[in-house]
This record gives C-alpha cells, sequence and structure tokens, in this order.
C-alpha cells in the first residue's frame, strides 16, 4: 500500500509541517534523512519477499538550499587581528590561525605542533576534537578524524603568520598549539 505518491505526499509534509514541537517544516537534509531510511527499509522488505515491488526509488528527494557564509570585511579582520595581537593571553593566537588558514574551531583544538612544518610552511589538518559524554557521563574531549576525507588537507600558512607562529611555539609547553594551560 506504500506507493511513490504516498510517499511523496508525506515528504512534502515533512517539509511543510514536520516538526512536531514547532509545526514547521523540516530541513531537506533532514528529510533527506528520513528519505533513506524509508526507501531502506522498503528495499530490505523487498529483498525478504515481504512487499512484491520496491517503487521508493521513484520518489523526488528536495533540494538542500545553499546557506548564506557571511563574512568579515577586511576592516572588521584587521580589527580582530589587532584586537589578538594586542591580547596579553597566548591562546588567542588561534584566532589568527584560524582567520588566516580557514581551521573549524575542532581542528584548532585538536591541531598539535607536530601538525606544523615551519621550514615548508605548511600546516597539516588530519584530526579534529569535539566534547561528549563518556560511560560514565563525565564531559571529555574526544580527538578523531575529520568527518570527511576531503577535510583532510595541506595548508600554506602566509608568511607575515610565520613569525608569530614561531613566538607561540617557543613560548609553549604543551604539545597542542592551543592548550588549556595557556593564558
Amino acid at each position: 500500500e506504500i506507493t511513490p505518491g504516498v510517499l511523496q505526499h508525506y515528504i512534502t509534509e515533512l517539509l511543510q509541517s514536520g516538526n512536531l514541537k514547532t509545526g514547521k517544516g523540516l530541513s531537506a537534509n533532514s528529510v533527506g534523512g528520513i528519505i533513506n531510511v524509508v526507501q531502506n527499509s522498503l528495499r530490505t522488505a523487498f529483498n525478504l519477499g515481504y512487499v512484491k515491488e520496491f517503487t521508493a526509488d521513484r520518489i523526488k528527494r528536495p533540494k538542500a538550499q545553499e546557506k548564506a557564509v557571511n563574512c568579515f570585511t577586511a576592516q572588521e579582520q584587521k580589527q580582530i587581528e589587532q584586537a589578538v595581537l594586542n591580547s596579553k593571553k597566548d591562546k588567542m593566537f588561534g584566532i589568527l590561525l584560524c582567520l588566516y588558514t580557514g581551521l573549524r574551531v575542532g581542528e584548532l583544538l585538536a591541531l598539535k605542533w607536530e601538525d606544523i612544518d615551519l621550514q615548508k610552511g605548511i600546516l597539516t589538518v588530519s584530526k579534529s576534537c569535539h566534547d561528549g559524554k563518556d560511560r560514565f557521563g563525565h564531559y571529555v574531549r574526544f580527538e578523531d578524524t575529520p568527518k570527511t576525507s576531503s577535510s583532510q588537507r595541506v595548508i600554506p600558512l602566509p608568511r607575515q603568520l610565520l613569525p608569530l607562529i614561531k613566538e607561540a611555539r617557543r613560548k609553549s609547553a604543551s604539545e597542542f598549539v592551543v592548550s588549556k594551560n595557556d593564558n
């Protein structure tokens, strides 16, 4: 009884009012996840002989809308840069690394000095970290590979950043570029 028409109607309902808390529509990404579960379930039902045919592949998936990215203006970036350089806190240096390299916060917090080659002027991103609960319910930091293989990358470092990196390395007693112990 589950036809492509029934599924398509369900998808439309999810997009328009699928959020049970707010009554608003779900995002195309969320609906896509639901479609994957439904399609895999129906494919399994077909393979096991519970349904006569598999037709769930005939539905039209919603297209995700690209979100506009808001960037700092050159003036705003200079103001941030000056505030970091004038700061007495060593860990503020991480903000400059993010501004000039495009590192995500999780990538910055997992970055170790061994990931920076000052001779070649490159930074290697091979891990990320996030906070979560361990099996005892305590908050801990988890280190893992980035979500996608394309997130593992080598980034050339801007020349003006190299002396600042060298100075930060000289001051640091940690294996991490930004550590809890930094001021």
